[in-house]
This record gives C-alpha cells, structure tokens and sequence, in this order.
C-alpha cells in the first residue's frame, strides 16, 4: 500500500467533478433536488437512485389527467 499523494487527490476532484455535475444539473432540470447526485458516490447508490427516478413522481412533468381534460 502506498501513500496518498498530490496526484491521487487531484484524480479524484476530477472524478467526482466529472460524475457528479451532470448528474446534479440533470435532477435539477427533472425537478428533484439535486443533492440526490450525491447518492452516485455510494456504492450501488447509482443503480438505487436509477431505480427510484424511474418509478418517481416526475415533478416537471404535467399529469396525464391534465393533458386529457
């Protein structure tokens, strides 16, 4: 085991930069609270918080009984 050095912390912002911006400006335009992009850090989070978003209330979206009346 080594250490921890400069490179692997600047690894890491990148990483989490780069999954967790699109994913914090997807549930923001969907309508949900967009701290829920802190869920894809955990492990199997992402494929909980897929679960959930596809069987949520879509906030954004009209009901369908609005759109037939």
């Amino acid at each position: 085991m080594g250490s921890f050095s400069p490179v692997h912390f600047i690894i890491l912002i990148l990483v989490v930069l780069g999954m967790g911006v699109p994913i914090w400006r997807i549930l923001k335009r969907l309508g949900f609270n967009p701290f829920w992009a802190l869920v894809c850090f955990v492990p199997f989070g992402g494929l909980i918080g897929l679960w959930v978003l596809a069987y949520a209330r879509w906030p954004n979206l009209p009901n369908a009984a609005d759109q037939f009346s």
